[in-house]
């Protein structure tokens, strides 16, 4: 059974390569942070399979284990709903990401950069499914990634669509979706 996750593990990691080769070739920086990201959130999802003997960092609940896969299933929802805004709403020329329209809706209203945040959330749940020390390292390298990604990507999309992202810069946080669906709520209350 380890050899099937040793090549599961392999592919994937074949792919980030592939994904950081194009993105160091068309000079994308915030496109290298989501490779390394979601390369660290993979390695973070296979430490267990790979560092089994280890103990965890702290006991793992019930409690902590169940809030855990919750934000993980929570973060691959976000970032499907994040896949199809962007293909809806962006107008992609090529692939699902090379948007030529500035996305605003959908989740994209609630926050700029929704697969950074299912990123991060989901590194966040990994920890409290497999509290050992390898899994919160890849998850904190995850999380500073798609992190730095959020800055370069903002200035990507300034350079690309202008004053219409500085202006949806202003009107929408970058992550903090919780705050976005409390001005919202309040917003529709009054």
């Amino acid at each position: 059974m380890h050899l099937v996750w040793i090549l599961i593990f392999g592919v994937l990691m074949v792919y980030v390569a592939w994904w950081l080769i194009c993105a160091i070739r068309n000079g994308v920086a915030f496109e290298v942070e989501m490779g390394l990201g979601v390369g660290s959130l993979w390695a973070a999802g296979f430490a267990p399979v790979f560092f089994e003997s280890l103990p965890p960092l702290f006991p793992c609940s019930l409690v902590s284990s169940v809030a855990g896969w919750v934000l993980f299933c929570f973060s691959i929802g976000v970032f499907v709903i994040a896949m199809l805004s962007l293909r809806r709403g962006g107008k992609p020329s090529a692939g699902w990401e090379n948007t030529t329209e500035l996305t605003r809706s959908g989740i994209h209203g609630l926050v700029r950069h929704p697969m950074q945040l299912s990123g991060i959330v989901g590194a966040c749940g990994l920890v409290l499914v497999n509290p050992m020390l390898p899994v919160l390292v890849f998850s904190a390298v995850s999380a500073t990634c798609f992190a730095l990604g959020v800055r370069a990507e903002d200035r990507f999309n300034l350079a690309k669509f202008g004053d219409p992202y500085f202006i949806y810069m202003k009107q929408v946080p970058a992550l903090n979706l919780p705050a976005s669906l409390w001005s919202r709520l309040r917003v529709q209350k009054s």
